[in-house]
């Protein structure tokens, strides 16, 4: 290629937007309003157990469990453990968001699979939901730094 043509082909490509890269966009964000989050049904107590569990875990595996035991623990704290636990270990969450990695509308895409995964468990579990839109409000501001 000489020096004219590529300075030519540059001059092009300057003057018409990509279209490639919104067509990527897009399929990227259609692949994502197609998927649906799956959230298992449990009582809200076996949910709110199961979090305060994998809560403890973590602690454990950190050195840093003091024996606090599930009866003594306040209900707002139970409730954003159990939507932890529920985003991470009982959906496809994390695994969603990696998928984006390197997408082009990969920061809209990460913003709509944590919307529909917040919603997924409010919709299933309706005591949850203020903590879950708490959750979703508190990382969308972080710039999802989950």
């Amino acid at each position: 290629m000489s020096i004219a043509t590529y300075r030519l082909s540059r001059q092009l490509r300057a003057r018409k937007p990509p279209a490639h890269g919104a067509r990527r966009r897009e399929k990227t964000l259609t692949e994502i309003e197609r998927w649906r989050p799956r959230v298992p049904r449990m009582t809200l107590n076996e949910v709110r157990q199961a979090g305060f569990e994998c809560w403890c875990k973590q602690r454990e595996k950190q050195g840093d469990f003091d024996g606090t035991r599930f009866e003594d623990v306040k209900v707002y704290a139970l409730d954003r453990w159990a939507v932890n636990w529920l985003r991470h270990e009982m959906t496809d969450y994390d695994q969603k968001l990696l998928d984006q990695r390197g997408k082009v509308g990969a920061p809209e895409a990460k913003v709509r699979v944590l919307e529909k995964v917040m919603g997924a468990i409010a919709e299933a579990y309706p005591s949850l939901a203020n903590e879950a839109l708490r959750q979703f409000a508190e990382k969308k501001e972080e710039g999802l730094g989950v």
